[in-house]
């Protein structure tokens, strides 16, 4: 054959920008190993035009008159959707014949994307960051549960049309193939990343332990809740930094503590000054409540470039044995004390090693040679070296 590398397009249909700034960055991320490393792998977000996205560097072929929805309508919130999906779906048609392997971003409970499975062309990838069911199923209400039977139903048979499975965790891998059991589809982790340069803060820790919790909003499975329950009993003296929205009850909460500063949302050059004098980052603490054991949130990412260790009550993507996370229930005190058996690590210790054991560089670089095996498989050639 005349060309051994398979051309990727990794899309991400994104309806709307307020599911989280989370995935831009990581696209982002993306975009700039495929270009370092010379990858035949495009990178594209399919998005309602915004000033954030125009502002990402990641393309987005939406037409530009299609825009964001208000998020406080719902009807405005599902016209814009329905106009979105039906955007992208035209795209993606126009556009598959040029690739050999196309990734997409899993959108649940999508009839449109169970019958663009059915009629592909070439080999299809679906990246999944949840486990879908039991997720929507947590959600409040008739809602929940109506969705997470559509979900059910619709997503076991669009999963099923896959050529190979991407998932950010080890967990999710596990749920996606117990779907479609007995069928043996490949799968693949494909975890968040980091970037690639070690970007420590200049280090401004003090005799008072200080430690930031970041999240674009403060879900139930970050554990807000149980932290500030764990910090109202608890009499030391310490500083919480907040970053990001919250309910209102825990802002009430923790405005009521002279301890925690509430900062609300921030761009990255804000928390970087705001991370300076801290001792820890904190993750998510109750993942079990999306159903979760094992996650890979892209904060912890930023924590380590930033030279913070971390501490969080999942288990991570990470190495058995590396040093700068710790699981840890939501309890104020055992935060504290794992954080001061780090504070001795310099910040460039930490975010020199932190970076190179979760470099987008080297994971995009690992998930191509996979999906380069599968493909040449798939063609009845030999592996490639």
């Amino acid at each position: 054959m005349g060309r051994d590398l398979p051309r990727v397009l990794h899309v991400s249909l994104v309806p709307g920008i307020h599911q989280g700034v989370g995935i831009l960055h990581q696209l982002r991320l993306e975009r700039e190993a495929a270009l370092s490393l010379n990858l035949s792998w495009d990178t594209v977000l399919f998005a309602p035009q915004s000033p954030i996205i125009d502002a990402l560097d990641v393309p987005n072929p939406a037409p530009r008159d299609l825009t964001a929805a208000d998020k406080t309508s719902l009807t405005s919130r599902a016209r814009t959707n329905l106009r979105v999906k039906r955007s992208f779906y035209s795209w993606l048609k126009a556009v598959e014949a040029k690739y050999d392997i196309l990734l997409l971003r899993y959108s649940v409970h999508d009839r449109r994307l169970a019958k663009f499975m059915s009629a592909r062309q070439g080999m299809v990838g679906l990246v999944h960051h949840s486990c879908e069911v039991p997720e929507i199923l947590g959600l409040d209400g008739l809602v929940g549960r109506a969705r997470g039977a559509a979900e059910a139903v619709v997503g076991r048979r669009t999963v099923r049309e896959a050529d190979v499975l991407l998932a950010v965790t080890s967990e999710i891998a596990e749920y996606e193939l117990a779907r479609v059991r007995p069928l043996p589809i490949p799968t693949l982790i494909y975890p968040n990343g980091g970037s690639d340069t070690p970007n420590p803060v200049i280090d401004r820790r003090g005799e008072v332990p200080e430690l930031l919790f970041v999240a674009s909003h403060f879900s139930p499975w970050q554990g807000l809740d149980l932290l500030l329950e764990s910090l109202a009993k608890f009499d030391q003296n310490i500083l919480l930094h907040l970053v990001g929205t919250m309910s209102e009850s825990d802002a009430r909460r923790a405005e009521s503590d002279s301890r925690i500063v509430v900062h609300g949302i921030a761009d990255q050059k804000a928390i970087r000054r705001i991370a300076e004098p801290c001792w820890a980052g904190i993750s998510s603490l109750a993942t079990e409540r999306q159903g979760l054991r094992v996650a890979c949130p892209l904060k912890v990412r930023e924590y380590f470039s930033m030279g913070l260790p971390a501490v969080g009550s999942h288990l991570e993507e990470l190495p058995p044995d590396f040093p700068f996370y710790a699981r840890t229930t939501p309890d104020i005190g055992s935060i504290v004390e794992k954080a001061r058996e780090w504070r001795s690590i310099s910040r460039s210790d930490i975010a020199s090693y932190a970076t190179s054991v979760v470099s987008k560089k080297r994971i995009l670089q690992e998930t191509y040679n996979e999906l380069t095996d599968l493909w040449l498989d798939r063609q009845g050639s030999p592996s490639h070296g």
